[in-house]
């Protein structure tokens, strides 16, 4: 019993590390997103149901957190009007779809 207790205490006290430093970068509110594109999503053509579903929820949950979303139906018309189909655009940088799509970031 007198072991199991030391080997708790020990345990206790080398398991416990040091609090994680960190700072924020000097323009941290420039760097964050105004706009957002959320993308379709990649899969099966079974599972097309599961990725609308996805995308839509995606898009929802960042409206709620106050994120300038581009409308769904006009991301897949950007993305039909510059002929990229869904194989094309994976291939693509984000970079360069937030450029195509006139936001500053891309789900």
């Amino acid at each position: 019993m007198r072991k199991l207790i030391i080997f708790i205490f020990i345990l206790n006290i080398f398991g416990c590390g040091p609090a994680v430093s960190y700072k924020i970068m000097p323009n941290y509110q420039n760097k964050i997103p105004k706009s957002i594109a959320v993308l379709p999503v990649r899969g099966e053509k079974a599972e097309s149901d599961a990725r609308y579903i996805f995308r839509v929820m995606t898009h929802e949950k960042l409206s709620q957190l106050n994120y300038n979303l581009l409308p769904l139906e006009a991301i897949d018309d950007k993305l039909t009007k510059a002929n990229i189909n869904r194989k094309e655009f994976l291939e693509k940088p984000p970079a360069e779809m937030a450029k195509l799509l006139g936001v500053d970031a891309v789900v």
